[in-house]
């Protein structure tokens, strides 16, 4: 019997970070097992679970419940938070998952492209190391030279 789309998706999503159970478990707060019951399609989360699982993993609830194919969160103060709270999270801080205000009136940030969102998850997976690398170069090269990097 196949497992539920939730289950592969969570496990899609887990190992393309490259965490293991254990490593989930400690930074959302969830037991291992839990996790494992959730990954083998054994049991299946509550509401407030499958937010804390897509938010953790900076993914849609649609995404991990297969209503939809684009896993990425696609506005950039939802994707700016997620990566805050991971690096807060690695750093040993305890921080807990803010919930959205729907009722907020600000204006809508704007949209990520998919090359964005491909960029945040290479981001997300380089080392230390070479993040600060790339912060260095990005913050000393000129508009200029910016626009004959890309050909523009």
């Amino acid at each position: 019997m196949d497992k539920p789309i939730f289950a592969k998706r969570l496990v899609e999503r887990r190992n393309l970070k490259s965490f293991t159970q254990q490593k989930v478990a400690d930074l959302t707060g969830l037991s291992r097992a839990r996790l494992n019951n959730y990954e083998q399609g054994i049991r299946e989360p509550d509401i407030d679970t499958t937010i804390k699982l897509a938010d953790f993993f900076g993914c849609t609830t649609d995404y991990l419940l297969g209503k939809v194919d684009q896993p990425y969160i696609t506005t950039m103060e939802s994707g700016v938070r997620n990566m805050e709270y991971k690096r807060q999270r690695e750093l040993g801080n305890n921080v807990p998952f803010e919930k959205s205000d729907a009722t907020s009136h600000k204006p809508a940030p704007p949209q990520l492209s998919s090359d964005e969102l491909e960029l945040i998850e290479k981001y997300r997976r380089m080392k230390d190391e070479d993040k600060d690398t790339l912060h260095k170069v990005a913050n000393h090269i000129s508009p200029d030279e910016q626009a004959a990097v890309v050909g523009k």
